[in-house]
């Protein structure tokens, strides 16, 4: 039997402005964020998009998995939403590596560049919600797979288009778990504004 553990952390809908269709009193989804752990060390996947949700994601964290080492941060696919967390969480877990695929680091890059931040994330949630300041994380080298602890198999599956390109799911094999980002939505509508078809998108 796996000594490893896993918990989920829902990120609350927060209040954003829909520059998009221009809709009033608009929320952002949830969305969740996964701790994988044992009894020394742990593995995130995803990170909030405000700086509060991601000052929530760290005291959940801690209290989750008290005591162990945060070893590293899967982002599984690149858009805002799961990776702008990463300098708040690696200015509090220093010794935290951040990783995602060569495709979802290629993707980040986009989405943090100019003028597609300001015009994308900082249009849906202005002032001073967003961290302004930027953290890649590592791609992952060939074959997309990293270890905790030097035992545990945690393997990146290039899954396509789901929501945005280049996404990914997560798989801890001995969890037989599937940690599936923006790749499976739960009682969310999808978001199609990416679709890779006119209908969809329509």
């Amino acid at each position: 039997m796996s000594s490893l553990r896993v918990s989920v952390y829902t990120v609350p809908p927060v209040p954003c402005v829909d520059h998009v269709s221009h809709r009033q009193n608009t929320t952002w989804s949830p969305e969740t964020c996964t701790l994988i752990y044992s009894e020394n060390e742990a593995v995130l996947v995803d990170t909030g998009i405000t700086i509060n949700q991601n000052k929530d994601l760290i005291q959940w964290v801690e209290k989750t998995a008290p005591g162990r080492k945060l070893s590293y941060i899967y982002i599984t696919h690149g858009h805002a939403d799961h990776f702008l967390g990463l300098p708040l969480l690696l200015q509090h877990f220093p010794e935290v590596k951040a990783v995602a695929t060569r495709a979802t680091v290629r993707h980040i890059e986009q989405q943090i560049s100019e003028p597609t931040f300001s015009s994308t994330w900082l249009a849906f949630f202005p002032g001073d919600q967003l961290c302004t300041q930027h953290q890649l994380p590592e791609a992952l080298p060939d074959g997309n797979k990293f270890l905790l602890e030097g035992r545990w198999i945690f393997e990146a599956i290039e899954c396509g288009h789901s929501d945005t390109f280049d996404s990914t799911i997560l798989w801890v094999p001995d969890l037989r778990l599937a940690v599936c980002g923006d790749v499976v939505y739960g009682d969310v509508h999808q978001m199609l504004f990416e679709a890779n078809t006119p209908e969809k998108r329509e």
